[in-house]
């Protein structure tokens, strides 16, 4: 028969590993493709996310468009003529009202605060959990709240506001009610109100029990728009400081909370996709396979495989040597012997456990020579009586 050769590969082209096939190869370079094309979907669907996130900006920040944004209230104090000042942490002097929603001040900027406060300036705090903010009395109940008793000046014109509901994406629902004592307020009953003002050197803070109602899915009800433009444009248009919460170098904010939610939602539902994927590729189709499990070999048997080879190297004295070792070894832990004791005291001990004949026990278990292939066959099936006679007699 006149073997074939076969045809050379295509120039170019890098031979096959020796036993893989060539479609086998085909398959992972496809397999790889789409992993990739999976991976780059995934990168651009969180790309998608994050980007939609960020350009709705933070919770309670003067550029965001989101529910819970304040660009609403910039465009309507806008639309009436005043100066609205954003990304600042501190007024600067020629601000008299700033609005802080929520307080994420550090300790230096807070104290700066303070001090532009006792200036004479005006700041409406909308976070009861301030340090700066009136003490507080307790959460307000239900979605809106009347007038109730009020002597705070200019928000004569304010009836009623909303301040939460189950069908916007705000993180505060209410929010708190002021101790009012000797302080003027507004929307309370003169001990407790959800509005309270309080001076401080030249200055005053008005604290607000939520900054909901400035936001921008609030701002279109009830009088929460009035009751905002009265507290931040008491005197007709001026100048005012929106201060951003998100303002670089305002707060303590870290690396983690700056990772938008949806990003932290997407990254975890990619988790959850893999996990599936690893499931899925980890599953066993049909039944469970019943496999053979290797033949144990007992002790004897291999110390008698090994005297076997040893006498068909024909190294009598040795195989001898490896059957009596371990026929002693049996003897020993059958009787409780310790490891180390002599050969007569453990003869007398088997004779007298199995009936043997002493004289044949010592000989066996001895380190006396084997010179020849007879002298090893006896001896083997010598020690082979006493081992049985250990194992199964008394």
């Amino acid at each position: 028969m006149t073997a074939t050769a076969a045809p050379p590969a295509p120039a170019g082209t890098a031979p096959a590993a020796p036993g893989t096939a060539p479609g086998a190869s085909r398959n992972r370079s496809r397999r790889g493709l789409i992993v990739g094309i999976a991976v780059g979907v995934a990168l651009v669907l969180v790309g998608l996310i994050a980007g939609q996130s960020s350009t709705q900006g933070a919770p309670f920040s003067p550029a965001s468009t989101s529910s819970d944004g304040l660009k609403g209230l910039v465009l309507l104090m806008q639309s009436f003529g005043a100066d609205v000042h954003t990304n600042l942490s501190v007024p600067d002097s020629g601000t008299r009202v700033a609005f802080l929603a929520r307080d994420s001040l550090d300790d230096q900027a807070e104290a700066d605060l303070r001090t532009w406060v006792r200036g004479g300036g005006t700041l409406v705090l909308a976070d009861p959990s301030s340090p700066l903010a009136s003490p507080t009395s307790g959460e307000v109940g239900g979605f809106a709240l009347v007038r109730g008793q009020c002597d705070l000046d200019g928000v004569d014109d304010v009836s009623r506001i909303e301040i939460g509901g189950l069908n916007n994406d705000l993180e505060f629902t209410g929010g708190e009610r002021f101790r009012a004592g000797d302080h003027p307020s507004c929307f309370g009953d003169g001990d407790t109100a959800y509005v309270v003002e309080q001076r401080l050197g030249e200055g005053k803070i008005i604290s607000v029990g939520s900054p909901n109602l400035f936001a921008n899915g609030y701002l279109q009800s009830a009088d929460d728009s009035v009751l905002a433009m009265r507290l931040l444009q008491p005197g007709g248009s001026q100048t005012v400081a929106i201060l951003d919460a998100g303002a670089t170098g305002s707060g303590r904010t870290t690396l983690i909370d700056l990772i938008s939610d949806r990003v932290i939602q997407a990254t975890i539902q990619l988790g959850i996709a893999f996990l599936i994927y690893a499931l899925w590729r980890a599953r066993r189709l049909g039944r469970p396979v019943v496999e053979r499990q290797p033949v144990a070999i007992a002790g004897s048997q291999l110390v008698e495989a090994v005297g076997a080879l040893e006498h068909r190297a024909r190294a009598t004295d040795r195989a001898g040597a490896a059957i009596r070792h371990d026929v002693r070894r049996i003897a020993r832990e059958r009787y409780g012997l310790a490891p180390r004791v002599s050969g007569t005291m453990l003869s007398d001990v088997v004779a007298e456990r199995t009936g043997l004949d002493r004289v044949r026990v010592a000989y066996a278990l001895s380190d006396s020579p084997v010179l020849d292939e007879t002298t090893l066959v006896a001896l083997t099936n010598e020690l082979d009586t006493i081992r049985k006679e250990i194992v199964h007699g008394r």
